[in-house]
């Protein structure tokens, strides 16, 4: 039997567009079991669990304050034992998770093979990877599919990302909230870990809700920074179905997937009701349409092209300069009026016959 541990990204939204790749590894080293090791236990993760090619979930929790960081190294080690143990076959380093913990983790496995992309070729990198991925791609899902030698949307996916049975109570979970499949619109309002830095003003949303009266829209999503948005919404109008922290991430997947259209955030809720084929309008601002989030999977881009200082989210995958900016111009600039008129279009093409 031969065994992988992938250390992958920490929200479902990235898995979107990176599974096709992890998918093919499995089938291009004969795999027969797989453990993920993720960064945070984020909510959209626990569908993860459910999935017939993952045997088991590792959560490292990762804390780096300093009154968290006693816990948390005993976590690494605690994690690093439990590794050992297991006698992985392989490691493979995603290279969104190049942080110091996953390739401590990665040294310390014993794989006899350990793969990976070499972003800032630092001693540490080099010592946790034995076969370096070379990539020239420019975009994250390029990149990404170089771990398996080719571009990964030519090659069949046998086992999707998700299920059908994940669906199979679909229906009853739309009615019991009172919704009409394919009459509604989920608005993702939030989305992610301290990722308020690519939200679109929760005023925003209000705006767009009250100037689309005519509209029902369903807020999908948990966590305190959804529920901080759902308050700056302001008071919300009888077209609202305000499901904030009301509904798990499975029930979510069930409302996204009977949507007649999906709206929000480059967040992982945009990204799942793209990989399902779901309308989707993703509203980008820090980060790049051209390197990440739902924009790779099909969905509608809306931006401001005027605000010359996007994106600030670079490859390097540091938040820290869209955490610092004051004003978000790129965000705030998009006014609600410009998303109803880009949703009545899009709901006016869907009606048409073809």
């Amino acid at each position: 039997m031969k065994r992988m541990l992938y250390l992958g990204p920490s929200g479902i939204g990235d898995w979107c567009f990176l599974y096709p790749s992890f998918h093919r590894l499995i089938q291009a080293f004969s795999i027969d079991e797989v453990t993920v090791g993720l960064a945070y236990r984020n909510a959209g993760n626990e569908l993860l669990h459910k999935h017939p090619l993952i045997r088991r979930v590792l959560y490292l929790n990762r804390d780096t304050s300093i009154s968290g960081r006693p816990a948390y190294l005993l976590r690494v080690l605690s994690l690093l034992w439990r590794i050992r143990q297991e006698r992985y076959d392989m490691v493979v380093i995603s290279y969104l998770s190049n942080q110091p913990d996953f390739l401590l983790l990665a040294i310390g496995s014993g794989a006899p093979l350990r793969m990976g992309c070499l972003l800032r070729r630092s001693l540490l990198e080099r010592l946790a990877v034995t076969h370096e991925i070379h990539s020239t791609a420019m975009d994250k899902v390029g990149r990404h599919a170089d771990y398996v030698s080719g571009r990964f949307r030519k090659a069949p996916v046998a086992v999707p990302l998700f299920g059908e049975e994940l669906f199979e109570k679909a229906s009853q979970t739309v009615e019991r909230h009172g919704l009409t499949p394919n009459n509604y619109i989920v608005l993702g309002i939030g989305g992610g870990r301290d990722a308020g830095w690519r939200f679109w003003p929760g005023a925003s949303y209000g705006e767009l809700v009250r100037e689309l009266r005519h509209l029902v829209f369903v807020l999908a999503g948990g966590g305190p920074d959804d529920a901080a948005q759902a308050k700056k919404m302001g008071p919300l109008p009888p077209n609202v179905v305000n499901l904030v922290d009301a509904c798990g991430m499975e029930e979510a997947l069930h409302l996204v997937k009977h949507a007649a259209m999906v709206v929000g955030n480059d967040s992982g809720l945009t990204n799942i009701s793209a990989t399902l084929g779901v309308k989707t309008l993703c509203l980008y601002g820090p980060t790049w349409e051209k390197d990440t989030g739902s924009a790779l999977l099909g969905a509608d881009v809306l931006c401001e092209p005027s605000c010359r200082c996007r994106p600030c989210f670079g490859f390097d995958q540091d938040p820290g300069p869209a955490k610092r900016c004051k004003e978000r111009r790129c965000l705030s600039g998009i006014p609600a009026q410009r998303v109803a008129a880009r949703i009545r279009k899009a709901l006016e093409n869907r009606q048409q016959p073809s």
